[in-house]
């Protein structure tokens, strides 16, 4: 069982404070709750006890079989076999039967954590907690101008509202994982998805510690907005550092890019 869980990146969140503790601040009292990565039903159980109607979407089949055969009489859990990563919103629906999908938790395999928040862009969902490796959740919930603000950072606060809520010992994990984990809450703001803007956010902050006007010299910059030094001339922004800009100011020079290249 264990080497399953370590193929699959996973540490199994095994103390019962910290569990209850994240249902509680889920408050799934009434909700439609999706469960990404049930695992041994740690975390699933005591979900099931409160919520209106619990999804539990599991990769692992032995896990699957598990999970199964623990709620086969509650009407209220369904079960999926799937990885969350290559589904959607949709697709969950049709196999549980619900209309909406209210609240979102996870332990998250330290493996998946970027695709996995990403992926939560695609949802509609009021609130989601999750837990993650403590570092990752630091780069989250980052401001401009700390040493952690990144582009995971400007994705986030482009299209989730982070709270950090606690952190989590290492030693409440099985098997012991060597980093502690945090546990964030978050809230989706009503964003429509920007590919062009997120690849334009990656490009510029792989030059996180240069000036903007430093940055807007690189090869792959002038070739994709050859526009940029116009536009950030015009903000003004040219001698702050990437890692300074926040995603107010960089809209400010995405968006003036986008309207030369429309003239």
């Amino acid at each position: 069982m264990y080497n399953k869980r370590k193929h699959f990146g996973q540490h199994m969140l095994s103390d019962q404070g910290i569990l209850q503790y994240e249902v509680d601040m889920l408050s799934p009292d009434g909700k439609v709750v999706l469960e990404i990565g049930g695992g041994t039903g740690n975390l699933s159980r005591p979900l099931s006890e409160r919520a209106k109607h619990l999804i539990i979407i599991e990769k692992d089949f032995s896990f699957v079989q598990e999970l199964q055969d623990m709620f086969f009489e509650h009407k209220n859990v369904t079960v999926i076999e799937g990885d969350f990563l290559k589904t959607n919103q949709k697709e969950i629906l049709q196999k549980s039967k619900q209309k909406k999908i209210d609240l979102i938790i996870s332990n998250v395999p330290y493996s998946i954590s970027s695709p996995l928040l990403f992926k939560l862009r695609e949802f509609d969902f009021e609130k989601a907690v999750l837990c993650l490796q403590k570092e990752f959740v630091d780069r989250m919930v980052a401001k401009p101008g700390d040493r952690e603000w990144s582009r995971l950072s400007v994705m986030t606060d482009y299209y989730f509202k982070p709270i950090y809520l606690k952190k989590v010992g290492r030693g409440a994990f099985k098997p012991v994982p060597q980093v502690d984990s945090a546990i964030v809450m978050l809230f989706k703001k009503n964003r429509e998805i920007d590919k062009e803007r997120d690849l334009f956010v990656e490009r510029l902050f792989t030059h996180r510690k240069n000036t903007l006007h430093a940055a807007s010299k690189a090869d792959e910059i002038v070739k994709n907005y050859p526009n940029i030094q116009e536009a950030i001339a015009e903000t003004g922004l040219g001698k702050r550092r990437i890692f300074t800009l926040s995603n107010d100011e960089i809209d400010k020079v995405y968006e003036l890019i986008r309207q030369k290249n429309r003239k």
